[in-house]
């Protein structure tokens, strides 16, 4: 049985990874993954297989809803489309280092973490991750990568027949 990052399933260049790389869910997603202790397998079948150990969890169910309560405020799609120069970039992710910080230190037992520089080391993390969400939307103009990498990939589909609905259709949805 092998370990995934679930991002990893995307062969790079369809229109899947690029709206992979667009999405910041991703981000949330594998913080909350590290957080609750939780990793992916693949099973015999290869079906992924989502496995919770309690003793690698960072933080009890209370810790984790303060965190992704807060992340929700600042990491959306919108962001990593943004255009924030790095002043911005910096400012946002001290105000969300600072807030979880606080907020994790003061309540380090009723969240679940083991100390009070564990709930630092946390919030730290985090701040960190959001931050790579931000520099990867400034330094990599994200939007228009992914958009002339979907534009090669439908052009190759299209010699192969394929027809992939456009680079925005990636995000309308479907139902």
């Amino acid at each position: 049985m092998e370990q995934h990052n679930l991002g990893g399933f995307f062969p790079q260049g369809t229109p899947e990874f690029s709206k992979w790389q667009l999405d910041p869910e991703d981000y949330i997603s594998n913080i909350y993954n590290i957080l609750a202790g939780v990793t992916y397998i693949e099973d015999e079948k290869g079906r992924i297989i989502p496995i919770v150990n309690k003793e690698e969890a960072q933080l009890n169910e209370k810790g984790i809803r303060l965190v992704m309560n807060l992340l929700k405020f600042h990491v959306h799609k919108g962001i990593v489309l943004s255009d924030y120069d790095p002043k911005e970039i910096a400012k946002i992710v001290q105000t969300l280092h600072k807030k979880l910080s606080r907020d994790l230190i003061l309540g380090w037992k009723e969240y679940g973490a083991k100390s009070p520089t564990n709930a630092e080391d946390i919030a730290f993390e985090v701040a960190t991750n959001i931050q790579s969400a931000f520099k990867r939307a400034k330094e990599g103009n994200t939007f228009e990568r992914m958009s002339k990498s979907h534009l090669v990939t439908e052009s190759v589909q299209k010699k192969e027949g394929v027809n992939s609905g456009g680079f925005i259709s990636m995000f309308r949805k479907k139902g």
